[in-house]
């Protein structure tokens, strides 16, 4: 019988560097969207290829971010405390640091945690509403205001 000319081309998600007799499966973290390719190309940053074979890619979701060439976002949430907001973030410096008054207290955050505890002062970046970066108001004002150092009686 006759053959087509596309008969002997590796399909879309695959590639041949060897010719179309034998035709490989991209793997995770690479895809293919055209048919006939000697290689695979690298999931770009922001995206994720989480399949073999693949032929399109995923926005890296809130609360995460994707390096170049990743096929499983969840091992890049945004750290503690920070939160990712946004979509398709493409490193950890993207991830929001949790505003002031604030606290972040979890990895892979789309949002704040919620609200410092009454009393307390959290610093940006906090991940606990009491404890790391959060101060104690009372002590934080004897330490720290001049006005009142000079007024402290032992």
């Amino acid at each position: 019988g006759s053959s087509s000319p596309t008969e002997n081309e590796c399909p879309k998600g695959s590639y041949s560097d060897t010719g179309a007799s034998e035709c490989s499966e991209c793997e995770p973290g690479t895809w293919q969207p055209y048919r006939a390719q000697s290689s695979c190309v690298s999931c770009p940053a922001g995206y994720f290829c989480d399949g073999f074979a693949l032929t399109s890619y995923e926005g890296c979701p809130q609360g995460y971010y994707c390096p170049e060439g990743i096929s499983d976002y969840t091992k890049y949430p945004c750290p503690y405390g920070t939160y990712g907001a946004q979509t398709l973030l493409q490193a950890a410096s993207e991830c929001t640091p949790c505003s002031a008054g604030q606290y972040c207290n979890g990895e892979g955050l789309s949002e704040p945690t919620g609200d410092c505890s009454a009393g307390y002062y959290c610093a940006e970046g906090a991940f606990d509403n009491e404890g790391e970066y959060c101060f104690d108001i009372d002590i934080y004002t004897a330490e720290y205001d001049p006005a009142s150092i000079s007024n402290v009686t032992e």
